[in-house]
């Protein structure tokens, strides 16, 4: 019979409190025999690594296909803070755009024209530009 265990190798789980290499302190743990040290649970809560997603996939993909599954059955009346937006039932009695066409394109009656100018201290006024039968 062989002895085999001189080939495996055992890692020691560390878990500690400390510093990451980021200078972090918090709860820390290694799987290599403390040769890298990982923030487990910091001031702010617990820290995630990508490998963690991997590991927790198994137990979100259900609750994950129900909130896509919601999301695409949604529902005009369900949506919560949407903005005011006009109906055509609104819109009766608004001109139509061959009526907007129709609207006369010559200037009024004669009489006084006032062009807005920005004068010298930077503010807008008005200035009389023609009077009478000048348009």
């Amino acid at each position: 019979m062989t002895d085999d265990s001189a080939s495996k190798k055992t890692y020691k789980q560390l878990v500690d409190f400390g510093l990451d290499k980021h200078g972090f302190y918090g709860l820390i743990y290694s799987s290599d025999n403390g040769a890298n040290y990982k923030l487990l649970v910091g001031t702010q809560g617990r820290i995630f690594y990508p490998e963690d997603a991997r590991n927790l996939w198994p137990y979100l993909k259900d609750f994950v296909s129900e909130q896509l599954a919601s999301a695409i059955s949604l529902d005009w009346n369900n949506i919560k803070n949407k903005p005011d937006v006009a109906l055509k039932t609104d819109l009766e009695n608004l001109a139509t755009k061959d009526e907007v066409k129709n609207i006369e394109k010559e200037p009024g009656p004669p009489g006084q024209t006032w062009q807005p100018y920005v004068g010298d201290d930077g503010n807008w006024h008005l200035k009389l530009i023609s009077t009478g039968g000048e348009s």
